[in-house]
């Protein structure tokens, strides 16, 4: 469906911000941002700045019940996944905080102050972003050791998510649910033990929405890797995203809040969008497209806009990823391609 008006509204931020601190990482995206976001992260700094790759020190913990294997030579992240060792059980094992909790209800604080002192809006929520829980199952453990950890980690993941809810006003809170092994499953790019991925997949993924109880919001973020800046698979249009998408929201039971998804740097093409024609999410559901690229800059974003207005009325911008592999001086530019791409909410 074509627009008369091809300009979109609103921006959407993926997590993680090379910056010096939670507060810098706030403040410095409300001055920015302020009036076109309705979430905010915390950076994710420190150890979590490489997505999951933290969750290992929790693996590690875990002395004896593991192997490293080291990864094939043209595996997508070169570094060793875990194999569990033989007689190890779920009763052995016992995985601990996991630290998303944590991480969420300090940060939180520092979002709690900064909005009372006037320095970010008050209509903006504060965002945490999640794996969902099967994540850092596919991406530190050996495929055979999948059925045993997927059911342990999301658990505690579970748990930590409670934890988040109970010490978050939900008003407040925006739940964030990233995944890039599942996609690369269904691409065809990832071994697994699902017996049908694109059964499972969605119903595993429409129930983390349903596990966020209003009025909190809940959204997705699509990805397909930025390891070394590389895609695990360059995607070949959006017709993955678009029915892994139309699958988890027929099978929510509340509102899905948002879904962003990823644009290749050189897809400004027409039938990379196309597929977007097919997306049957719910009014009020809003979409992201990530395909602000600093490479590229102001004009490379805006052919992509051009060709996405073609098959989708209403989205926002975002960039493909999060920050945390660019350098922090890059920062500034990206948000005011933000602004100079998108209208305010």
């Amino acid at each position: 469906m074509t627009t008369s008006n091809p300009r979109p509204k609103g921006a959407q931020l993926i997590g993680s911000v090379p910056l010096e601190s939670v507060e810098v990482v706030m403040t410095t995206l409300s001055n920015a941002l302020g009036q076109h976001i309705e979430r905010l992260p915390d950076g994710e700094l420190g150890n979590r700045a490489v997505w999951i790759a933290w969750q290992r020190a929790v693996f590690n913990k875990l002395e004896g019940k593991f192997e490293d294997v080291d990864p094939a030579p043209d595996a997508y992240v070169q570094r060793p996944r875990l194999h569990a060792k033989y007689g190890v059980t779920a009763a052995d094992i016992d995985l601990g905080p996991l630290g998303y909790a944590e991480a969420a209800i300090e940060s939180y604080a520092v979002f709690k102050r900064l909005k009372d002192e006037g320095k970010i809006p008050t209509h903006v929520r504060f965002q945490v972003g999640l794996p969902a829980p099967l994540e850092p199952a596919i991406g530190h453990f050996e495929t055979d050791t999948h059925t045993l950890m997927g059911p342990i980690y999301e658990k505690a993941l579970m748990g930590e998510l409670d934890q988040i809810l109970d010490a978050i006003p939900n008003n407040e809170l925006a739940i964030q649910w990233e995944f890039v092994y599942q996609l690369a499953i269904l691409e065809d790019a990832y071994d697994t033990i699902m017996k049908d991925p694109w059964s499972e997949i969605p119903a595993r993924l429409a129930a983390l929405t349903d596990a966020v109880p209003e009025p909190a919001q809940v959204g997705y973020h699509f990805c397909y890797g930025d390891s070394g800046h590389k895609h695990f698979k360059q995607p070949a249009d959006m017709g993955i995203m678009v029915r892994v998408a139309n699958g988890i929201v027929s099978g929510v039971h509340r509102q899905v809040t948002w879904m962003h998804m990823p644009v290749p740097r050189d897809r400004n093409d027409d039938a990379y969008f196309a597929p977007l024609k097919d997306l049957k999410l719910s009014e009020g559901t809003d979409v992201f497209l990530g395909l602000i690229h600093n490479t590229d800059g102001l004009e490379g974003a805006q052919a992509r806009v051009t060709a996405a207005t073609k098959s989708c009325s209403s989205f926002g911008v975002a960039t493909e990823c999060g920050l945390s592999r660019r350098p922090a001086d890059t920062v500034p530019g990206l948000l005011k391609i933000h602004t100079q791409l998108a209208d305010p909410r």
